[in-house]
């Protein structure tokens, strides 16, 4: 198991992020965005690693009730995000700035050898000017964009994307 930090959403310049109140909200947020990229990235997953995946989700979110499979884990985290629109503030990005939901993961590797992700604990929006954007160097990124926004290059990590200074 490796421990890591990774960028889940970019909101650019005058575009709206969204932050909810509730901690519990903000993990269902994370898990809506991992979900995409557990599906995409560990298509065959072998049925450990998704029974596993679930585990980690209903332990993070407290939802027991939801179907043990990643579509279910997706409409269980549209409909909370879209309930929760009521106890969230807004925040327009400006001009030379960039938010970036930024969270903790780890990395496991199943027993057919392939490397899979889940988020730990809730993410959160930071907002950081373009000057700033070299702190995100380290960083996994599962927007498929952040090296475009920030100037930073990506590099090969058990088969994800990292974020590493560019030079």
């Amino acid at each position: 198991m490796t421990k890591a930090q990774a960028v889940f959403s970019i909101a650019t310049s005058n575009q709206v992020n969204t932050k909810y109140s509730s901690t519990s909200t903000n993990s269902v947020l994370v898990y809506s965005y991992s979900t995409t990229v557990f599906k995409q990235t560990v298509a065959s997953a072998n049925a450990s690693v998704s029974g596993e995946y679930y585990a980690k989700f209903a332990a993070s979110t407290g939802y027991t009730d939801t179907e043990s499979t990643t579509t279910a884990i997706s409409t269980k985290c549209d409909y909370t995000l879209t309930s929760a629109q009521s106890t969230s503030t807004t925040q327009t990005i400006s001009d030379n700035e960039a938010g970036f939901l930024v969270g903790d993961i780890e990395i496991m590797q199943d027993s057919d050898g392939q490397y899979w992700m889940y988020p730990v604990g809730a993410a959160s929006w930071v907002t950081l000017k373009e000057s700033e954007y070299s702190c995100l160097s380290g960083y996994y990124d599962f927007t498929g964009a952040a090296d475009t926004q920030t100037g930073l290059t990506t590099k090969q990590q058990y088969g994800f994307d990292y974020l590493v200074s560019a030079g």
